[in-house]
Parts: C-alpha cells; sequence; structure tokens
C-alpha cells in the first residue's frame, strides 16, 4: 500500500491526470519545483477523462492519479480507490449571473448553508474537499 505524505513525496512517480485539469497545472507546478530544488521528476500522463484515468490506474499504466474532487470522492465512495493526498491547493471557483438579484440571492443561500451546516453536511456525503474561507461574495462591480 503506497502512502503520500506531502506533495514533496510525489517525487519520481508516475501519475495519471485528467489533461487540461487543475490538477495537471498542481502537478505541473511541482514538477517545475522538484527540478529547481534538484530532485527526481514527476512523470505525469494525461488522459481525456476520469474514467480514463481509472482505466490507466487499474491496468497499471502509471503509480497513482490524481482526480478533481467530486471523481476522487465518488471513487473512493465506491471502494475503488484509497485517498493519499488530499486537496490539491487551493483554487477559487467562480460562477457568473447576468443578473445581480439572482448573483445577490445565491450569495445568500450559499452563506445560509454554511451558517446552519447544510454546506459541510452535502460535501461530507461526497467526500469533498471544503473551501478553506467558506464565503462566498461578489467580487468586483459584479452584475449589472
Amino acid at each position: 500500500k503506497r502512502t503520500v505524505a506531502s506533495p514533496d513525496a510525489l517525487t519520481d512517480l508516475s501519475i495519471g491526470v485528467e489533461a487540461d485539469s487543475y490538477q495537471e497545472r498542481w502537478l505541473k507546478e511541482r514538477e517545475k519545483d522538484n527540478v529547481a530544488k534538484g530532485r527526481k521528476s514527476i512523470k505525469i500522463l494525461s488522459f481525456p477523462t476520469a474514467s480514463e484515468v481509472m482505466a490507466g490506474l487499474r491496468a497499471g499504466q502509471f503509480d497513482i492519479a490524481a482526480f478533481p474532487n467530486y471523481a476522487g470522492g465518488a471513487f473512493v465512495k465506491a471502494g475503488q480507490a484509497t485517498m493519499l493526498l488530499a486537496a490539491q491547493g487551493a483554487s477559487p471557483t467562480m460562477m457568473s449571473f447576468r443578473s445581480k438579484p439572482v448573483a445577490d440571492a445565491v450569495v445568500k443561500a450559499f452563506n445560509d448553508m454554511v451558517k446552519d451546516g447544510t454546506y459541510d453536511r452535502i460535501l461530507d456525503a461526497y467526500g469533498m474537499t471544503k473551501l478553506p474561507e467558506k464565503v462566498i461574495a461578489i467580487r468586483g462591480t459584479g452584475p449589472v
């Protein structure tokens, strides 16, 4: 059974990942850090979908897989995988609305869910990593 204590432990591993994903970008940043520090490289293998990443993992094409939270959580919940390193960094999430009243209503609903515990219950049920700062707000001018 493999363990990964920190991102530094990814050195000298081959990792399957969904192409053009946050996880792929995060791994490439770790790879640059490794090279700069004189460590062995990370071999990153990109696939079109999370399903193809899982198929490659099962076939032994690479050592470990880096999935988006929703896919990784589903594989863990189904007993098909084990979580080795949760929450690769933090990435802001954005929603766009044409209407300010709709945007305001979404902000209020989300913040109400955080306050009453619904947000935590939903994300826990799906094994999802929670936002480090459980605050949603309109940035900038927002919709008009």
